[in-house]
């Protein structure tokens, strides 16, 4: 019997931290992190032209050449959220920029964008800007001069590109019709160049295109972060090294006191897959949960029954469409699962002389 006093508050409070710290990167981070800065980078290009054609018009109206959008596509616990905050840190922490010089903004949309006029004042939020509540609180509004506004702001911070996680919940209202409006205050962000737009979110976000042919047509090709296939060798030699990675670092750094074996057996990883669903992000969710119930107990190692309880915990509030299979039922893992995990155990065939 372990008393809650068995591990001291500031070490469960080390160990906690140090698991936040581990990053285990998804298979297609290089992509996005190729993607995101060639998007800043063609972005710069194509505002620069912009500003010299509008010297040269000397006042009188442009036409601007339009910017990009890039859907970054993906279940939720894909790590998309995870791999870009770490790629817009590092954009936005190069050392030769500028003070407040911001090539790369992130905005989390939220349940309230309602509309264009909530989307612009998340961006203002975002930069931190006093005119947000001023525009939230007006009893009218003009979008085309708030976007003026924006653009005055993202010249002096020298923002390229915005990042719209969360994107879907511009969809969540009035079936449509806000999802249309939506779409077209976006599009207005890349016709007129203020910048490009990365949206982030699940394959719902795939509607703003389909709402807007127009927008469709400044898609410069979607990343898709999906889940890992359990019938592919190549994902599940992924998918069990992720879990496996994530074990050790859980190990070498002393968050845990003893291995679990995540991967040690056949049932064990077609457990971990299956209640995971092949989403790599929902293995670290559901080993938190597990750990904090154990630390709580003063325990520094996790069992089969707490990363179960911990999985039941977080299944249980989600919704029918929602819920992952439940591998530690009586049923245990699925056989379709065991088949193919199977497959991997098997001695490989020598070459035919």
């Amino acid at each position: 019997m372990h008393g809650v006093n068995a591990i001291s508050k500031e070490e469960r409070m080390r160990r906690k931290k140090a698991f936040n710290q581990i990053l285990i990167q998804h298979p297609r981070f290089g992509t996005i992190k190729q993607r995101t800065q060639s998007l800043v980078e063609d972005t710069e290009v194509r505002i620069a032209e912009n500003e010299e054609r509008a010297q040269a018009a000397k006042g009188r109206p442009i036409k601007h050449k339009e910017l990009w959008v890039l859907p970054i596509v993906g279940p939720s616990g894909a790590t998309k959220s995870t791999s870009m905050s770490y790629i817009v840190d590092e954009i936005n922490g190069d050392p030769s920029l500028a003070e407040r010089e911001t090539p790369i903004l992130y905005v989390t949309l939220d349940q309230n964008t309602r509309g264009p006029k909530q989307l612009q004042v998340q961006i203002l939020e975002a930069f931190a800007d006093p005119s947000a509540e001023t525009v939230l609180r007006a009893a009218q509004h003009s979008t085309p001069v708030i976007n003026e506004d924006i653009r005055r702001i993202a010249i002096e911070r020298k923002t390229r590109v915005i990042v719209l996680d969360e994107a879907g919940n511009m969809l969540m209202h009035d079936a449509g019709k806000i999802g249309r409006q939506m779409a077209n205050a976006i599009k207005g962000l890349v016709n007129e160049a203020i910048f490009s737009v990365i949206l982030m979110g699940t394959e719902e976000v795939n509607q703003l295109f389909m709402l807007s042919p127009e927008l469709q047509s400044r898609n410069c090709g979607a990343v898709n972060v999906g889940r890992f296939d359990v019938r592919r060798k190549e994902d599940r030699d992924y998918f069990f090294g992720f879990v496996d990675r994530f074990e050790k670092r859980l190990l070498s750094d002393k968050i845990i006191d003893r291995p679990l074996g995540l991967v040690g057996d056949v049932v064990s990883r077609a457990s971990v897959y299956d209640f995971a669903d092949g989403i790599i992000g929902i293995v670290p969710r559901v080993l938190l949960i597990a750990l904090n119930d154990v630390l709580a107990q003063g325990r520094g190692y996790l069992e089969w029954e707490d990363v179960a309880n911990a999985f039941h915990s977080w299944n249980l509030p989600r919704s029918a469409k929602e819920k992952h299979y439940d591998p530690f039922g009586e049923n245990g893992p699925k056989k379709p699962t065991l088949a193919f995990v199977r497959e991997d155990t098997k001695p490989r065939k020598k070459p035919a002389a």
